[in-house]
C-alpha cells in the first residue's frame, strides 16, 4: 500500500445529497449468526521508527482516521459472509492500539448499509484517551441491509470538520464491493483530500466480479487491496504502512507477540 501526506481541507459544510440509490446492493435476508464462532483477537503489530520517540508522537497525534465500514448482510451475518469473525474489528482495534502507545490521533467510525444512519456515526474519539468506546465503535457492528457506499461517504463528508494545514486524513473503506460503481460515488471520492481514501476489498466467495472489480480500480484510491484471505496480522500491518507512508514514518520488524487480555 502507499500513501502520501497531500491533504487539503474539506469544509464542515461540504455535503453530497442522495439524489439516488447509487447502486445500492441487493438486499440478502439475515441468516442466524453461526453457532460456536469466535470474534478474531487484536493483535501487538510491530512500532513506528524514523524519528524520535516526540517526534513519532507529534506526527500521529495530527492523524484524523475516518473508518467507513461496510454492514451490509453479505459482510456481517453468516459463516458464508465476508468477515463472520470480525478480522476487520480486530485489525481495527489492532492498529488504534498501536497508534494509542506511539502518538494518538482523533477516529471515527461510520457503519452503513443500505443507508448510513445518522445513529451510527461514532466520534470524532481521541484515540489515546478514548480507546474502549472507539474499538465498540469498530467491533459492535451491526447487518445494515445492502450495500451503498454513496451513502457511507456521504455521511463521512457530512460529518468531517475541516482539516488544518498540519493534519492529514486517512479514511479506511471495508466493503465487499458487491454494488454498482456509480457516478455518484466517483464524486464523493473526489470530493475527500487528493490521496486520503484506502479501499480494502473482502470478497471471500466471489460475489464481486472482475468486472465490478475494475469498476472499483477505476476510482483515484490512494491504495487498493483485495483481500481473498483474511489474516488479523496481515491486514493490521498493511494499514500500519499507511499511517506510516503518510506520516513521513517507518514500520519497524514485525513482533510475533500477540495482544494480552
Amino acid at each position: 500500500m502507499s500513501a502520501q501526506n497531500d491533504c487539503r481541507p474539506v469544509a464542515a459544510a461540504t455535503r453530497l445529497s442522495l439524489t439516488g440509490p447509487g447502486g445500492v446492493g441487493q438486499y440478502i435476508q439475515p441468516s442466524p449468526p453461526p453457532p460456536g464462532r469466535r470474534a478474531a483477537r487484536a493483535v501487538t503489530l510491530p512500532g513506528f521508527t524514523g524519528a524520535s520517540q516526540s517526534e513519532i508522537a507529534i506526527r500521529l497525534d495530527k492523524v484524523r482516521t475516518v473508518v467507513i465500514a461496510d454492514c451490509s448482510n453479505s459482510m456481517r451475518v453468516s459463516l458464508w459472509s465476508g468477515d463472520p469473525d470480525d478480522v476487520v474489528g480486530a485489525a481495527a482495534e489492532s492498529v488504534f492500539r498501536l497508534l494509542r502507545k506511539f502518538g494518538g490521533g482523533r477516529a471515527t467510525v461510520i457503519h452503513y448499509g443500505s443507508d448510513a444512519p445518522a445513529d451510527r456515526v461514532f466520534g470524532p474519539y481521541d484515540v489515546k484517551r478514548e480507546l474502549k468506546p472507539l474499538v465498540r465503535a469498530a467491533r459492535d457492528r451491526p447487518s445494515l441491509g445492502g450495500t451503498n457506499l454513496h451513502a457511507g461517504l456521504s455521511r463521512a463528508l457530512e460529518v468531517l470538520s475541516a482539516l488544518t494545514a498540519d493534519e492529514t486524513l486517512i479514511g479506511w473503506i471495508f466493503t465487499d464491493g458487491i454494488q454498482d460503481v456509480s457516478p455518484q460515488i466517483h464524486a464523493a471520492v473526489n470530493a475527500f483530500p487528493t490521496n486520503s481514501l484506502h479501499l480494502c476489498l473482502i470478497d471471500r466467495f466471489n460475489g464481486c466480479t472482475p468486472e465490478i472489480e475494475a469498476a472499483w480500480k477505476t476510482i483515484p484510491w490512494n491504495s487498493f487491496t483485495r483481500l481473498d484471505a483474511l489474516d488479523v496480522r496481515a491486514l493490521g500491518v498493511q494499514l500500519a504502512h499507511v499511517y506510516a507512508t503518510a506520516t513521513g514514518l517507518s514500520i519497524a520488524t514485525q513482533s510475533n507477540s500477540r495482544k494480552k487480555v
